[in-house]
């Protein structure tokens, strides 16, 4: 697959669509509101330190939550780990790799609220920019893995490769997705040669894991 079928294929979800829109307004918002400064670097650099971090705990702690349960059904949890599920079962499902709709409905506004608690207006636009552009990169390189693409560069390979591993070698490690941060500091990137094949992969520990 070449990535310009790979980009109009990406195009053809809601998610995408949504958070590029979300990210299109809320850039202008920010050069409406005006008044930059080196502020606003240090906001960016704060973001992009922490997203590595966001990444893992979100996918460890929420998506995986349900077999650190012992749920063997997946009605017990919620549906976000329930999609998740399904995703493992189903990794070449293209619907199932995006962020679902459901999450727009309070996502923008929560953050929103954090952002704007924290910082003046322009900082907390600027915040909220490079969050909701950082979520659409996540959903690029995350579509980018679940498809027949191979990346050319040394970064997204290494990227493609830790998830790969982490869908087919042991659902336990590599929670990483647009960043590998995480998994270095917590210890969740081991040596694949000397990690045991998990056979918890697809099914993350779930006999039933269907969304109803």
């Amino acid at each position: 697959m070449r990535l310009t079928e790979a980009a109009r294929e990406f195009l053809r979800y809601g998610s995408p669509r949504i958070l590029i829109g979300v990210v299109i307004c809320l850039w202008t918002v920010r050069v409406m509101v005006g008044g930059a400064s080196l502020k606003d670097g240090l906001v960016v650099a704060l973001i992009l330190a922490l997203w590595p971090f966001q990444e893992w705990f979100i996918h460890n702690l929420v998506l995986h939550a349900a077999m650190r349960e012992g749920s063997t059904s997946g009605r017990s949890t919620s549906r976000l780990a329930r999609v998740h599920r399904e995703h493992h079962r189903q990794p070449w499902r293209l619907d199932l790799v995006f962020i679902p709709a459901s999450v727009y409905l309070y996502s923008p506004l929560t953050q929103g609220l954090l952002w704007f608690a924290l910082f003046p207006r322009p900082l907390a636009v600027t915040a909220l920019s490079v969050s909701f552009a950082l979520s659409l990169f996540y959903e690029w390189i995350h579509f980018l893995m679940h498809t027949r693409y191979v990346p050319r560069s040394g970064f997204c390979r290494g990227l493609w490769r830790n998830h790969r591993l982490h869908h087919f070698r042991n659902e336990n490690f590599w929670y990483g997705v647009s960043a590998l941060s995480g998994d270095r500091l917590f210890g969740t990137a081991p040596d694949h040669r000397q990690t045991e094949r998990s056979t918890l992969c697809k099914s993350l520990g779930s006999s039933a894991a269907r969304l109803d």
